[in-house]
């Protein structure tokens, strides 16, 4: 895998993604600023009149470069690899890969998820998500929930790892496990005899003392493609309860959406503008700046409780090797 030269068009969130990628891709693990502001003069003296570099100063692009890479590592902390050396002279790895935390590999993950393929980052064949990469940030994302919720959480949707079907994972759940609500016996006429998820990938509860209702419940929807805007979970959580139970649990269901990707705020808007705007639509957002911490909380919080039932978390060495393996592409 190549990366692209700097992509100086490209907006602040691509440019640090490409930072941090050229930081992965290099032996040093570390980028010295200097050297892309070299890129960025050659670029001005090659490209013909309209190079937008010439419109704008190579410190006012850096500069906000750096307060995205700073207001990534603010929100996520020890979930994210990267710091600025010592001078502030260039971007490097916080630790070796061999002692990255569990959140800086589910950031990491989000990363590559985000990035592979984008032309504006890599020549050629970057490759593409797989099947088997979507899977795994399903396992993540109920690792997250988990921690948002401070409890437990299954990964619902459709292909799981046990194979079981609908009703079957829909009792385990709700009758072994979160304990609330009586599940329909068969399929209600009129529902698909097929049905594998019915549409809710993620379901997360916290257990009270007297494990009674009123319980914190989210349902979720996972999104690894570009398209996730047009995907809310909202839709599918009143359907669930009125056509598969016969008495629905009584805790009230958060709708929630677990997406790689950065928010990209619209015109003028900020990050929390713009998450004001989607969650009504999609319920709370876990997004690549949140997600990371909240997984590795959810993983601590299994551990250290036998009590808390959390799916997949043998699915963590799949993630680790996964980002394991995009670092040394990168670094060839």
């Amino acid at each position: 895998m190549q990366l692209q030269p700097p992509p100086f068009d490209a907006d602040v969130y691509r440019c640090a993604d490409w930072l941090e990628l050229k930081v992965l891709s290099v032996a040093t693990g570390e980028v010295f600023f200097s050297d892309i502001e070299r890129a960025w003069e050659a670029r001005r003296e090659a490209e013909e009149e309209d190079f937008e570099g010439q419109q704008r100063e190579f410190d006012l692009w850096l500069n906000a470069v750096c307060d995205e890479v700073e207001t990534r590592r603010k929100s996520l902390g020890s979930a994210y690899p990267f710091e600025f050396n010592d001078d502030e002279s260039g971007l490097t790895l916080g630790v070796d890969p061999g002692a990255f935390t569990t959140g800086a590999f589910v950031y990491l993950f989000c990363l590559m998820l985000s990035t592979i393929g984008e032309t504006q980052l890599f020549e050629g064949d970057a490759g593409n998500i797989t099947p088997e990469m979507r899977d795994l940030f399903q396992a993540c994302a109920a690792w997250a929930a988990a921690g948002v919720v401070a409890g437990c959480a299954y990964a619902f949707g459709w292909p799981r790892p046990e194979r079981n079907d609908f009703l079957t994972a829909l009792r385990y759940v709700y009758h072994d496990l979160l304990r609330e609500g009586v599940v329909v016996n068969e399929a209600p006429p009129g529902a698909s005899l097929q049905e594998k998820d019915g549409g809710i990938d993620v379901i997360a509860w916290s257990p009270r003392p007297d494990f009674g209702p009123g319980q914190p419940y989210l349902i979720g929807q996972v999104a690894t493609g570009e398209n996730w805007q047009g995907k809310s979970v909202e839709v599918y959580i009143k359907p669930l309860h009125l056509n598969w139970f016969v008495r629905a649990p009584r805790s009230v269901p958060q709708p929630a959406m677990f997406i790689p990707f950065c928010i990209k705020p619209r015109g003028n808007a900020t990050v929390t503008q713009q998450l004001e705007h989607y969650t009504p639509m999609f319920g709370s957002i876990y997004y690549r700046l949140v997600l990371p911490e909240y997984a590795a909380r959810g993983l601590k919080l299994a551990a250290g409780n036998q009590a808390l039932f959390l799916h997949r978390t043998e699915d963590l060495p799949h993630v680790q090797k996964e980002v394991t393996s995009f670092i040394a592409r990168l670094a060839h």
